[in-house]
């Protein structure tokens, strides 16, 4: 699917005065609110960890054996988390403006480990650089902002390094494809066992978009003819049933080839590599420029759910970063089943969110409320304790700031550069004379 700058809003997407505004005037991250002695507390734990790594960091020449069976002992933890805070306290010590804003005690240990065990393997030369970008990555935008996931942290500083030094992109823990075969389309591998006295157990691993058509596959037949994954499965290999299904792929149409992404796709809640998306953008059959849109039924039209799964990227409850396909599409204003028309609700791009069922339920359980913003910000009070929050979209579709749009055109750039540069050196070596 090919998309242009997309426009989330209409008339009626100006917020009213009867919603809930942002407390804070500056962006900050909610769990550093002072009023909250439970956010209180945790800001001092996080702050404790950083203490306990700072004291942990031995001289370079030990023995790590030496220094992790000492430190288990004394911290009475396993050598294994003692050597987390070993690599914390370097950390700290060779980015010291990361330590700076890491001493506001905003993000957890899990958070803490994630980026200590990424940056180990930069090489110094790097270290400014990436710190410079990953601080920006990691500032708040709005007021009351929720804090990212682990997960989320993960990729954020995954792609910074990878922009600047390839070679030392971290692992990605939940990356199967083996490290030889990044960037080319993963072809699907089919492996069983069959040691079983009654049953035999199949393996199936796929690249993520040929996955996401896989299961959208099983799904249609599940529910074509209510029946199990298995059972469908079992139909479809024997031919007895057919399907269709629509996979909406996402693809930036600009002004000039100078702006565009190279030539990436996405595609189940992340970009897919030049080679898999060529392949992809081959099987095309309609293009649309997702915006604002409404229907007057209960259940959005395709083009409105592709909107708010562009714009969404993942469950929109703070904290969560289930992807917005295995999502919910739900009415943020309720919609009034006793009412024909769904009452004062509407089934719009302006009143729909992506929720994972888990906060589906909860939201429709009626423990929080949330409000959605002409820019896809979300504020979320929960009916507890009264507390609010905000979250970002994170899919592709949403607003580009111009501070994004730059980092988008020297991303371009630079991958522009890199290839001219390999083919003037291409060039150059066949130019040797002998």
């Amino acid at each position: 699917m090919n998309v242009t700058e997309p426009l989330f809003e209409s008339d009626t997407d100006t917020p009213t005065d009867s919603e809930p505004h942002l407390h804070a005037p500056e962006p900050s991250w909610r769990i550093l609110d002072d009023a909250d002695p439970l956010s209180r507390a945790a800001v001092l734990t996080n702050q404790h960890h950083l203490a306990i790594a700072r004291m942990c960091v031995p001289d370079v020449q030990e023995c790590v054996a030496d220094v992790s069976s000492r430190l288990g002992v004394r911290l009475g933890v396993a050598e294994h988390r003692a050597l987390s805070y070993v690599c914390i306290g370097f950390m700290l010590l060779n980015f010291p403006r990361l330590a700076a804003n890491l001493g506001q005690g905003h993000l957890s240990f899990d958070h803490v480990r994630r980026l200590a065990d990424s940056l180990e393997c930069l090489p110094p030369e790097f270290h400014e650089v990436v710190e410079s970008d990953l601080l920006q990555a990691l500032s708040p935008r709005r007021p009351l902002q929720a804090t990212p996931s682990v997960k989320r942290v993960g990729k954020l500083i995954r792609d910074i390094i990878y922009q600047h030094h390839p070679p030392a992109r971290p692992k990605d823990p939940d990356e199967k494809v083996r490290q030889e075969d990044k960037g080319k389309p993963h072809q699907p591998e089919l492996g069983w066992d069959e040691r079983g006295a009654e049953v035999t157990d199949f393996f199936l691993t796929m690249n993520k978009g040929d996955s996401e058509e896989f299961i959208q596959m099983i799904k249609s037949v599940c529910r074509q003819e209510k029946c199990s994954r298995g059972a469908a499965l079992m139909l479809l290999l024997r031919g007895q049933c057919t399907t269709e299904v629509t996979l909406n792929i996402y693809r930036p149409a600009t002004v000039s080839e100078s702006e565009a992404e190279p030539g990436r796709v996405w595609i189940a809640g992340d970009w897919l590599e030049q080679e898999a998306s060529a392949e992809w953008m081959q099987r095309v059959t309609h293009v649309a420029s997702p915006g604002w849109a409404r229907c007057a039924g209960y259940q959005p039209t395709p083009t409105i759910r592709a909107s708010v799964i562009g714009r969404d990227g993942h469950c929109r409850f703070p904290g969560c970063d289930v992807i917005a396909e295995r999502c919910d599409l739900d009415h943020v204003n309720r919609w009034d089943h006793s009412q024909p028309l769904g009452g004062s609700a509407e089934t719009s791009t302006s009143n729909l969110h992506c929720l994972c069922r888990k906060h589906h339920k909860l939201k429709t359980a009626g423990q929080w409320d949330v409000s959605l913003f002409p820019d896809g910000t979300e504020v979320w009070t929960s009916h507890g304790d009264g507390h609010t929050v905000v979250t970002e979209p994170g899919g592709v579709l949403g607003r580009e700031t111009f501070e994004r749009r730059a980092s988008r055109r020297a991303r371009v750039l630079a991958e522009h550069n890199r290839i001219r540069t390999e083919a003037d050196d291409d060039e150059a070596a066949e130019n040797i004379p002998f």
